[in-house]
């Protein structure tokens, strides 16, 4: 059954065992971090500091999320298939497209305009300060066993919707 089926299907809903162990490669998921770690290190030198710093911060706890998850995999211990999903999309979609976001719009501005370089820098650091956060409660979550669906669901609504910027 596939990840999105498993996730949204009515009858896994009324069987926690359907999705009690995701069957993703968590090495997979390590080698796409280090592909978007080295990106981010390769092109040290045109983003800020501070969000190379949260960048390795956010892939630090992946690293450890990973590590943590896999070994309970290797002990049978439950997965929460959320917990994954939110993995494999920081490392896949969320932590590289801020950083190629950032890097497209300075390509397209230039040095030149020095106000949109900032707000451009503001921007990717607020959006990867959040990515480190939201890695870190998961990581905590997870080490003290209180990650559950609603939570995960919940910390990825706020983190997506509960935005003020949202407002059109």
């Amino acid at each position: 059954m596939s990840r999105w089926r498993r996730l949204f299907a009515q009858d896994d809903l009324l069987d926690p065992a359907a999705s009690a162990s995701p069957p993703e490669d968590f090495a997979v998921i390590s080698q796409q971090l280090d592909a978007v770690i080295g990106r981010i290190r390769s092109s040290s030198g045109r983003i800020p500091p501070a969000a190379v710093v949260c960048a390795r911060d956010v892939g630090d706890a992946v690293a450890q999320l990973v590590r943590e998850l896999d070994r309970r995999r290797t002990s049978g211990s439950p997965i929460d298939a959320l917990v994954v999903v939110t993995l494999e999309s920081t490392v896949t979609d969320y932590l590289p497209t801020s950083v190629e976001s950032f890097l497209s719009v300075t390509n397209l501005v230039g040095l030149d305009d020095d106000a949109t370089q900032h707000t451009a820098e503001v921007q990717l650091c607020t959006q990867v300060e959040l990515l480190s956060k939201g890695m870190q409660d998961l990581l905590d979550s997870v080490r003290t066993g209180t990650a559950n669906p609603l939570d995960v669901q919940g910390r990825f609504l706020q983190a997506k919707f509960g935005r003020d910027d949202l407002k059109l």
